[in-house]
């Protein structure tokens, strides 16, 4: 802080979801254009699983510490993410989820969440940004383990 810089953690979405599975198994999803790629090869089902960052972010609190900053996902939104994709619902269930997590670590001053990390796909953020809304009316909805 001192040299006016923060830390900035990009967050791992994806843990606890595994990757459809692609028939046939043996799809070698990684070396496929983009284009080309089955649909399995980039859909995940599972619950979000934050039980690893939680428990960083309550040690960082505990430790007197904050991140200025964290990153949900990493190129994960719509038809722009590089190669697993999630819904628009899953992606504001579990911003929602983290948004709630940070606040109760950090009342006062919490950390800026960033979201969505992608590059912008309209459709995308449009049902994101219904979705989050609808979301948070409802108090957020599951996700986030932990």
């Amino acid at each position: 802080e001192r040299l006016g810089c923060g830390v900035l953690f990009s967050v791992n979405a994806l843990r606890g979801r595994t990757r459809d599975e692609c028939q046939p198994v043996d799809t070698p999803c990684r070396l496929l254009k983009k284009d080309a790629r089955p649909p399995c090869c980039s859909s995940y089902s599972g619950a979000w699983d934050s039980s690893n960052l939680l428990a960083l972010l309550r040690a960082t609190a505990a430790a007197g510490k904050r991140p200025s900053g964290l990153a949900l996902g990493n190129e994960l939104a719509g038809d722009a993410g590089i190669e697993a994709h999630l819904s628009a619902a899953e992606y504001a269930r579990d911003l929602l989820s983290l948004r709630r997590e940070v606040d109760a670590l950090w009342p006062t001053k919490p950390p800026l969440l960033l979201a969505p990390d992608t590059a912008f796909d309209a459709e995308w953020a449009k049902l994101f940004l219904s979705q989050l809304r609808a979301a948070s009316k409802e108090g957020g909805g599951g996700g986030g383990g932990g």
